[in-house]
């Protein structure tokens, strides 16, 4: 508003006289004020549906977990890589900073917390995990740090099943 009345040159007094409580700080810097606490443009359409669609690719559906959105249910999205290495990877980059790209990130995105949420074939990880688990109880053998090196490979996803047989082939020789 300040900065308003001193476009319009009117001087600091007659703003005192039209009953505007200004002080001659305010008035000399009402201009660096705007630019600093001043709105940003905000972002293009194009820019905000390229940031989805990079995210999209870059996650997976969950199967376990879904929110609502202005009454329409949506699946929960477990991104594969942090939102700092997508911000990094994003081919727009240039264009902004990582607290946009990040204030921009729909709420259908979340980070994975669990190992089976890490796995694009959920239902099959639960069950690899599930037994892992109880014949490494049974046999003492050692398949759990087995899964945790083929999960730091990021080749989980395409040695699921060999790994699924393996399990099987190995709880048949104990059978």
């Amino acid at each position: 508003m300040i900065y308003m009345l001193k476009r319009a040159r009117i001087s600091l007094r007659k703003a005192r006289g039209l009953g505007f409580k200004v002080s001659s700080n305010l008035w000399t810097n009402c201009h660096a004020n705007l630019i600093k606490k001043g709105a940003r443009k905000p972002l293009c359409g194009d820019l905000k549906e390229s940031i989805n669609d990079y995210l999209e690719s870059n996650s997976e559906i969950a199967s376990n977990r879904i929110i609502k959105i202005d009454d329409e249910i949506i699946n929960v999205r477990y991104m594969r890589i942090s939102f700092r290495e997508a911000y990094y990877s994003f081919p727009r980059k240039n264009e902004l900073s990582f607290s946009t790209f990040y204030s921009n990130v729909e709420s259908k995105f979340k980070k994975p917390h669990r190992l089976t949420d890490l796995c694009e074939y959920c239902e099959l990880g639960r069950s690899i995990i599930k037994d892992l688990i109880q014949i490494g109880k049974d046999s003492d053998l050692d398949l759990k740090s087995k899964y945790f090196e083929e999960l730091k490979k990021n080749s989980l996803s395409l040695s699921l099943l060999s790994l699924k047989e393996e399990i099987n082939e190995i709880s048949n020789s104990f059978k």
